[in-house]
């Protein structure tokens, strides 16, 4: 009761949320299930096969544990982001939108 007088009396606010949730229904609806042989080739500039060949010889470098904060941006989505920004002129904040995640983590 005394902290929420303090807090009121200095115009203090409770904690805000720091990870606002992303949709990431385009790369797991549209990208994984629907995208063909040619889309891949026209949106990537490789293969599907490529694709999954790139992610299992990166995995055991680059992939993330998995905590209590949050989890980690999988393999597969941080290999389609660094395609998908080698291949095309996109804004960071445009390939943040496409595949779901933070501005600030398309960049890392």
């Amino acid at each position: 009761m005394m902290h929420s007088m303090i807090s009121f009396m200095f115009g203090r606010r409770g904690r805000s949320v720091w990870m606002f949730m992303r949709s990431s229904t385009r790369w797991e609806d549209v990208v994984l299930s629907n995208f063909g042989p040619r889309d891949w080739r026209e949106n990537f500039r490789v293969s599907r096969e490529t694709f999954d060949y790139l992610c299992h010889k990166l995995k055991p470098l680059i992939e993330k544990q998995i905590t209590s904060m949050r989890r980690p941006v999988s393999v597969e989505r941080r290999v389609a982001i660094t395609l998908w920004i080698l291949a095309t002129p996109s804004e960071y904040r445009s390939i943040a939108h496409l595949f779901g995640i933070a501005r600030c983590t398309v960049c890392v």
